[in-house]
């Protein structure tokens, strides 16, 4: 069992979290709202190698959403079951089949989850795994290659090298696809929506986790543009993108820009789709880009918004925020790390000395999560 908060230290925790939970990201439930979130659990398989108080302390997190996408769910089914069963009878759960390893290997297999509460939120009957067509990346591959061979053959003078590619290249774990409606209040028409839960490669290089963005990104506004060929008009991204965004500089603001571009340009048409990912913009209460690991250096975790008719918040709505009433839309982190450094420190986690950090950190990376749970409110229909 990894390194875990002693009784006392979950104590007081626990204290703090009841007390002063939402002052750290930790969402309120509301009548005319719901909460839709994302949160990798660490190696979430067997709750054995969890402690109670980290069991107890993800029983609250994901009881304050009617939505929660999971990643990192184990081929063994036993912690989310166990998460499952205590948030009790009015949640629900979906599963996505092991991903992420070839047959008879153990790889990076790993599940995706959705975990909702049936009051607020509607299953419908779509679910479906993401893949891309590998005739097409066959194609693209064997293009590139045929042109760089047909250079070096040109200038060696010997003949060309024959394509054979030695693997299939495809998303290392497929997101998973499910549709969803939120629940109108006084018998309002439900708002429907397909929602994404993805996990990309983290991978050895930056450039390995962009052709996957980008690959999925494709795939996202692509149907987006077309509604008609839609099971639900409007898409919500939930997952872990491992998008290296480690500053707010040029790659986070290249990045914002280009999908800010995406809604002048292959999104445009007669009824435009918008797309819009809130935590590439700097919040507007906390002032300051909200980051999603532990030790609060990446924003990995994200929710996005592909959607027409101003159903879903689009790009302008995020500087709105700071004024919005207690149920309409927002966005935020559960920055649990400072809520952990201030109930044994009684600091933020980024001022507190290195040995406490280390402290925060060894014992909650594995036990808890590396990963904080991102969230977005939306207002109900009426």
């Amino acid at each position: 069992m990894p390194k875990t908060f002693s009784e006392v230290e979950w104590g007081q925790i626990h204290d703090l979290l009841r007390r002063r939970g939402h002052e750290y990201g930790l969402p309120h439930r509301r009548r005319d709202s719901v909460v839709l979130g994302t949160f990798n659990i660490r190696e979430f398989s067997d709750p054995g190698r969890r402690s109670a108080g980290a069991i107890d302390f993800l029983v609250e997190i994901a009881s304050r959403f009617d939505l929660l996408a999971v990643q990192e769910v184990g081929d063994n089914l036993a912690a989310i079951q166990h998460l499952h069963e205590h948030l009790g009878s009015s949640y629900d759960l979906l599963l996505s089949d092991v991903t992420g390893a070839y047959p008879g290997q153990r790889g990076n297999a790993e599940r995706l989850a959705y975990l909702y509460r049936r009051s607020r939120i509607e299953r419908t009957e779509l679910a479906s795994d993401i893949t891309i067509d590998r005739s097409e990346i066959y194609r693209t591959l064997k293009e590139d290659w045929d042109s760089i061979a047909g250079a070096m053959s040109a200038f060696t003078n010997k003949e060309k090298t024959e394509f054979r590619p030695d693997r299939f290249i495809n998303f290392i774990r497929a997101p998973h696809i499910a549709s969803f409606a939120i629940s109108g209040k006084a018998g309002a028409n439900p708002l429907k929506f397909l929602a994404v839960n993805a996990h990309l490669l983290y991978g050895t290089r930056k450039s390995e986790r962009r052709e996957e963005f980008f690959s999925l990104l494709q795939w996202l506004y692509s149907r987006a543009k077309y509604p008609d060929r839609m099971y639900a008009p409007s898409i919500v991204l939930l997952g872990d993108l491992n998008f290296d965004l480690s500053s707010a500089d040029r790659s986070r603001e290249f990045v914002d820009s280009f999908l800010k571009s995406l809604n002048e340009t292959v999104l445009k048409s007669r009824t435009p789709a918008v797309c819009n990912f809130p935590l590439l913009t700097e919040h507007p209460v906390r002032q300051a880009f909200l980051r999603t690991n532990a030790r609060q250096g990446e924003t990995y975790d994200q929710i996005a918004f592909f959607s027409r008719g101003g159903v879903l918040p689009g790009p302008e709505d995020n500087e709105q925020i700071a004024s919005a009433g207690i149920s309409d839309y927002y966005y935020d982190v559960f920055s649990f790390t400072d809520l952990f450094a201030d109930a044994l420190f009684g600091a933020p986690f980024s001022l507190l000395e290195k040995p406490q950090r280390t402290h925060v950190l060894e014992r909650c990376e594995w036990d808890v999560s590396d990963h904080m749970p991102a969230w977005v409110r939306l207002r109900r229909p009426e």
